[in-house]
């Protein structure tokens, strides 16, 4: 048959959201798909006995984090990314997303890409994230090297010593209240 899409035994797997979702759509790891899945369900921590290597070691061997929110107050998970050099998609329906899309040139250099999905219908959204997706693995070994070198300059403008002057005013607006 086909390799497993996960690399752990799930239980109840025929109900398992993830797992449902591969099937639903044509993510079945046949031999003849030029995609292949992998569901790894275990937190990184160095000792999971597959990877052997913690989260931030793990996420810096990749590529490219993927992380289209529908919507998160913040969205830690691709500045981690650019803090670690890898570049990241993340959506305009994150805090994050909009705190850096006024910070982008909105081309394939950035290092960081954010999927306008704020306003849009479904099919106009898979078709900006295809786009980016497929533009990005056309990119040759010097232009992902750009990529990561800008994602890890994106990350320095969310440092604490930046925005806590955001979280100072703040705070001495709700003493004034």
């Amino acid at each position: 048959g086909n390799p497993s899409l996960s690399t752990h035994n799930i239980n109840n797997e025929d109900n398992d959201d993830i797992i449902k979702s591969f099937i639903q759509n044509g993510l079945d790891n046949k031999e003849e798909d030029n995609v292949k899945v992998i569901l790894y369900p275990v937190y990184l921590d160095g000792n999971d006995g597959l990877i052997g290597l913690s989260y931030y070691d793990a996420m810096a061997g990749c590529h490219l984090g993927v992380f289209p929110s529908y919507y998160e107050p913040w969205g830690y998970t691709p500045l981690e990314a650019s803090a670690l050099g890898v570049p990241s998609i993340t959506s305009d329906l994150a805090g994050f997303g909009r705190f850096i899309q006024k910070q982008l040139k909105n081309n394939m250099e950035d290092g960081i890409f954010v999927l306008k999905r704020m306003g849009r219908n479904e099919q106009e959204i898979v078709n900006n994230f295809t786009d980016t997706l497929y533009q990005f693995t056309q990119r040759d070994k010097h232009q992902r090297a750009k990529n990561k070198l800008n994602a890890k300059e994106l990350s320095g403008l969310a440092d604490w010593n930046i925005l806590v002057e955001n979280y100072i005013k703040a705070h001495n607006l709700a003493l004034k209240k």
